[in-house]
């Protein structure tokens, strides 16, 4: 009986199904759009997402992709070590939007809806060992990223900080680790085209980046 019900909920169809329930209800709770056509998640897998969209308050796409997976590494408890072997998004669209009116970003209801209530219990302030994160790889395949503050004018030329517009990303990183406040990480290939006209053929190298710095070692830009 216990296999049998393993191997229903191991099935994709099934999966999909549950994943899709979710979706509409978290849509309902959310007053937007959450869509899932395809599920599916795995010991050896790991999660598994196609043509996943999401809508922010005012329609617009806040996160949506053709394929969005995450592969688990390692988990070690005694050294609290936790490794993610690879996270990656095919024909992504990420969209960071303020809109004309607002002062927050367009993701910000999803935040508040799962921010953690207030229980009135009082919170563990005693130090905990720090887990150890890592994540092996990283690839955006053909993917768009566009930042916005619509309550900012356009650029009349060149690029626009405000107006961020990012196609055609292509993307691999690896050796991506955590220590502080500080992240390193091994650039093998980006490659993009913003809206403004410039276009990024391939940079690579060692980078690390803090709250008060950014280092890079061994840089090539094409």
């Amino acid at each position: 009986m216990v296999i049998s019900l393993y191997m229903v909920f191991r099935s994709d169809a099934v999966q999909t199904i549950l994943v899709r329930l979710a979706a509409d209800y978290l849509s309902r709770e959310l007053k937007t759009e959450i869509r899932i056509k395809g599920f599916n998640i795995s010991i050896k897998n790991g999660l598994m997402i196609e043509d996943i969209r999401v809508l922010d308050l005012q329609k617009e796409v806040v996160f949506s992709a053709h394929k969005f997976g995450i592969r688990p590494g390692f988990l070690k408890f005694k050294t609290r070590q936790l490794n993610i072997s690879k996270v990656f998004i095919e024909k992504g669209n990420v969209q960071l939007l303020t809109h004309r009116g607002d002062s927050t970003l367009n993701f910000q209801f999803i935040i508040d809806y799962f921010a953690s209530k207030d229980t009135g219990k009082k919170t563990d302030t005693t130090a905990a060992v720090p887990w150890h994160i890592s994540i092996s790889s990283v690839n955006l395949t053909d993917t768009r990223f566009h930042m916005q503050d619509e309550n900012e004018p356009l650029a009349d030329a060149g690029m626009d900080y405000t107006n961020l517009d990012v196609s055609g990303i292509n993307l691999e990183i690896t050796d991506i680790g955590f220590e502080g406040d500080s992240i390193f990480a091994k650039i093998k290939h980006l490659a993009a085209r913003e809206r403004s006209g410039i276009v990024l053929h391939n940079l690579s190298g060692d980078f690390s980046v803090g709250p008060r710095f950014l280092k890079a070692h061994g840089l090539k830009i094409l």
